[in-house]
């Protein structure tokens, strides 16, 4: 590191350390990279990042000023970390961590645990910075796992769903088969959490890659899997926001697949859900879009009940002159002139 470089980097440094002790005589707690903070704190990292492309500095020279902020900041108490210097927290305890690697793969089926769990950590904090190597330490993590628990479906299930997520942001495509291999676990699980494991697998996996994909007909499936089991075993046990979101997502795939007709049913009966619940949010935007799927189908009571029950609902939640409030009330005055004139055309063709 030249000369000026290490003068300007240490001058940073030292202010950012006499911020963050400043804060430490004030606050009991320290978030960094947070808003709650003054603009100091704020950007540290984003001034590191800036420094080292300004004075083309080495990773290994950005890496010693990461060090010294965080020595900084664990001097305070109760620190709360956020953005690119917290995964550098992470990754320098984790490098920690794997110089007891060797040692642990002299003995690895006693280690079994500690050493699918360090690589699974490593290959989250590689993703972050889309590190190439990150899908071969997850996969490595993944065989110490099926060592682990291959007596045990309960236990391996959360492990492929876990894979399914991973593989969702590097390649879609290869998410697929983790799911089914958690799907082909549940029937080795106890009966009473059954429902629950096939809700997740289904919802949080594959519905969204195949709707990622664009196979609409088995995100389809997936959907109306997960509407069956909220509707009878799970009534109980998914929030009613989650049950109008699965609703709401059912009916457009069934509009994109063309089957209209339960549509209708689907959404009004997540926007009771929503405004039994007090969500008078998420009731409004859902309003809204059964004005807008009534006007479709030519529907215009129903499109009219709609628009008026979202401007309710929107003004209740947001205020008079919150967007959504305006949309609602634009899309009813577009709506009565469109009335008028459908019902004009209608004459004429007679």
């Amino acid at each position: 590191m030249s000369f000026i470089r290490l003068k300007e980097s240490t001058s940073f440094l030292r202010r950012t350390v006499e911020c963050l002790l400043h804060e430490k005589s004030t606050k009991p707690t320290v978030t960094i990279f947070g808003p709650q903070n003054d603009k100091g704190i704020r950007e540290v990292t984003t001034k590191i990042e800036e420094h080292s492309k300004r004075f083309e500095l080495k990773e290994e020279d950005v890496n010693k000023l990461y060090q010294n902020v965080m020595k900084a900041v664990v001097e305070l108490e109760k620190v709360k970390v956020f953005g690119p210097l917290s995964n550098f927290i992470r990754k320098e305890n984790l490098r920690e961590e794997f110089k007891k690697l060797p040692k642990m793969l002299e003995k690895p089926d006693d280690n079994l645990r500690e050493i699918a769990n360090m690589f699974f950590r490593m290959s989250d904090i590689l993703l972050i910075e889309k590190h190439p190597d990150c899908v071969q330490k997850k996969i490595t993590g993944l065989k110490y796992f099926e060592k682990l628990y291959k007596d045990d479906p309960k236990a391996m299930f959360p492990v492929y769903l876990e894979m399914g997520k991973f593989f969702q942001k590097i390649n879609i495509q290869q998410a697929e088969p983790f799911y089914l291999k958690a799907m082909s676990l549940i029937e080795k699980i106890e009966p009473a959490v059954r429902d629950e494991y096939l809700f997740k697998v289904h919802l949080k996996g594959l519905a969204q890659v195949y709707g990622q994909v664009g196979d609409i007909e088995k995100a389809l499936n997936s959907l109306k899997k997960t509407v069956e089991l909220i509707d009878t075993s799970l009534k109980d046990k998914v929030s009613p926001q989650e049950k109008a979101m699965i609703y709401y997502e059912t009916g457009n795939c069934l509009i994109q697949m063309k089957q209209e007709k339960t549509v209708l049913t689907l959404w009004i009966k997540a926007e009771k859900m929503l405004e039994e619940a007090g969500d008078k949010k998420m009731a409004g935007k859902m309003c809204q879009d059964i004005g807008r799927f009534c006007e479709t189908t030519n529907d215009f009571d129903g499109a009219k009940n709609a628009y008026t029950r979202s401007i309710e609902l929107c003004k209740e939640a947001y205020g008079e002159e919150h967007n959504l409030t305006k949309t609602s009330k634009e899309k009813l005055k577009e709506l009565i002139k469109k009335k008028k004139y459908f019902f004009f055309s209608s004459k004429l063709a007679f």
